[in-house]
């Protein structure tokens, strides 16, 4: 299978809204139609989401140009030590989670517990299309965690360098990482 990780496009960052339910901002609305026009897209299979807003409004505004169908899949989610409310200091506690200081935020998820579900839905995916190509909508954390297995990145660098939107290209059935995300 060919896997290309897509982070979802520009939020609306809502202070008292749970981010599980944040949605696109208009510009990240834009950038998502624009980013539908990338010949990477063309060639899916199909397009797998994350359940959350912005990731969901991201799959559906690259699918629809294209074509593509959409399915969703829970385990595709961020990392809930980063979801389960909102973060004081974001940077340097999400840092802190990424460099192994802190085992989980707000009593979420570790990294190794984000990283065997977010691989074993891949894995699931990939016995569904073993010779396809399939969007992934997903997050900056679990995308940065995941990937950086793959290249000379740690998940903190990785996770600084993802844009919104942003994506990498894998050859899943190897696990090489053809393209890494735009910035990088």
């Amino acid at each position: 299978m060919k896997a290309i990780f897509i982070r979802h496009s520009k939020t609306v960052f809502e202070k008292d809204t749970p981010p599980v339910n944040w949605v696109l901002s208009e510009e990240g609305v834009k950038l998502a139609k624009d980013f539908a026009k990338k010949e990477a897209f063309s060639s899916l299979d199909v397009i797998y989401s994350s359940l959350q807003n912005k990731a969901l409004e991201t799959a559906v505004i690259l699918a629809k140009p294209n074509r593509i169908p959409i399915d969703t899949c829970h385990e595709l989610t961020e990392v809930t030590s980063i979801t389960n409310g909102i973060i004081p200091d974001y940077e340097e506690t999400v840092r802190k989670f990424h460099e192994g200081e802190l085992e989980n935020i707000n009593n979420g998820e570790t990294i190794q517990q984000a990283l065997d579900r977010f691989s074993k839905a891949l894995k699931r995916i990939s016995s569904k299309f073993p010779n396809g190509t399939v969007g992934i909508v997903s997050h900056a954390n679990i995308l940065s965690i995941y990937l950086s297995r793959f290249c000379s990145y740690n998940s903190y660098q990785l996770h600084k360098k993802i844009q919104m939107p942003d994506y990498a290209i894998m050859d899943y059935s190897k696990k090489k990482l053809t393209k890494l995300f735009q910035a990088l």
